[in-house]
């Protein structure tokens, strides 16, 4: 069946799907799933390299669109080297005009029986690590400011956002690969359309605002592109795959780092900062740091985990620079991410800086089927899309989709900050 439904994928694309699709079969047969559920995991995640799931979520955009701040949603698309590659997100704004509101309420909206749902269920079946239903921000609203917007913060749950929006996710390509195996490519969209009762629920309450505060468990999620300084004044782009024993977008390509927004020290209102939390990230996911809980200081990593001091040392002295790119829609899962860069500009500096070794959550070399999937990979800032095309095609199907706009949006703004103009189409 995942066979099947990789569709009309070809070529590059389809080649990294298959490798993907491997993995997620070794890691089946480690965890020693039962029939049902790796059936799920494999025709779910099959699904997302099919092309026609683009064309059902411009359909879905064009019969029920969703607005923010009176603007219709669209689709994301970057120009490659011979085509258009689509991405389902929507960007909501632009650029680092981007304001986050004082969190106003302590009180964490967590959802009733969050752990009941049959998603969350078939989650910790997969998962050999158990749901950890740890505060998270929710973006509760945004206003336009005149010059950009301002997030109202909330607070919610990680149980709760995998109950509502990851739930949301999966139901949408369960649907989506029911339809395909019984209809192949002629499957009728209305009728996926027709069954997706949790994303009904909530386009109904929000058809006119997309973020008008009336849905408390909307996790909010940080991306980071970090472009860094190599040899002979050339840049690359980070980006890894992420393990196959994470049950949320497993063995599927993220920039690095990437994650919830959460405050994990007791400090909500302190924690409320785009940087601080990619300075967690950053220590978690490329020095395989662990956050302490129980520290007395909201900021005690910053000194404690060498890694994080040495980037604000540099982020001080300008070797690197921060900033937010923008704001987006996973179209998937209907959670909000902040996208960012964290930009390298001194290779001296990059090159003492202490080793990277990443956590579980990125694969590790013998994890993988081939040399795309190394747990850090790069692509040339000068010749980004022609690369990409190579590694993956015309097709967003093997990343996570919100970290595949953050990595051509932090692409676009080092290439502005850094004058290196985008290379034309053809060469």
């Amino acid at each position: 069946p995942a066979t099947i439904l990789l569709g009309t994928a070809t070529g590059v694309a389809a080649k990294v799907a298959t490798n993907r699709l491997t993995a997620l079969a070794t890691h089946a047969l480690e965890r020693k799933l039962n029939d049902d559920d790796a059936q799920s995991l494999m025709r779910v995640e099959a699904t997302r390299a099919n092309p026609l799931l683009i064309e059902y979520l411009e359909y879905q955009l064009a019969v029920s669109p969703l607005r923010i701040l009176g603007k219709e949603l669209s689709l994301m698309t970057r120009t490659l080297d011979s085509g258009d590659l689509t991405i389902p997100v929507c960007e909501v704004s632009f650029g680092d005009n981007i304001e986050l509101s004082k969190i106003e309420s302590l009180v964490v909206n967590r959802l009733p029986n969050w752990e009941e749902s049959k998603f969350v269920q078939l989650r910790n079946r997969l998962s050999s690590r158990s749901i950890d239903d740890k505060t998270l921000f929710g973006l509760k609203s945004i206003v336009d400011n005149g010059n950009g917007i301002r997030i109202t913060g909330s607070l919610t749950t990680y149980g709760s956002a995998l109950a509502t929006q990851d739930a949301i996710e999966w139901e949408l390509l369960t649907a989506f690969a029911d339809q395909i195996m019984t209809n192949g490519m002629d499957a009728p969209f209305a009728d996926i359309r027709h069954s997706l009762d949790k994303r009904e629920t909530i386009e109904e309450r929000c058809s006119g605002n997309m973020f008008d505060g009336s849905l408390e468990h909307m996790g909010l999620a940080i991306s980071t592109t970090v472009v860094f300084s190599r040899d002979n004044g050339r840049h690359g782009v980070m980006f890894g795959r992420r393990s196959a024993d994470t049950a949320a977008h497993p063995s599927l390509f993220h920039v690095i780092p990437a994650g919830m927004f959460q405050p994990e020290l007791g400090e909500p209102r302190n924690e409320w900062n785009v940087l601080h939390n990619v300075l967690k990230e950053y220590g978690e996911e490329l020095y395989n740091n662990a956050i302490d809980r129980s520290a007395s200081d909201w900021k005690y990593f910053y000194r404690d985990w060498h890694g994080v001091a040495w980037l604000l040392e540099g982020l001080e002295l300008g070797h690197c620079e921060f900033q937010i790119t923008g704001l987006v829609l996973n179209m998937l899962n209907l959670r909000p991410e902040i996208c960012s860069l964290l930009l390298v500009r001194n290779e001296d500096w990059w090159n003492r800086k202490p080793t990277i070794k990443t956590n579980w959550e990125y694969a590790n070399k013998q994890d993988i089927v081939d040399e795309i999937g190394m747990a850090r990979s790069e692509l040339s800032l000068d010749n980004a899309e022609v690369e990409f095309e190579k590694m993956f095609g015309c097709a967003s199907g093997e990343w996570v989709a919100s970290g595949l706009a953050a990595l051509w949006l932090g692409i676009d703004a080092a290439r502005t900050a850094l004058e290196i103009e985008r290379p034309t189409s053809g060469n």
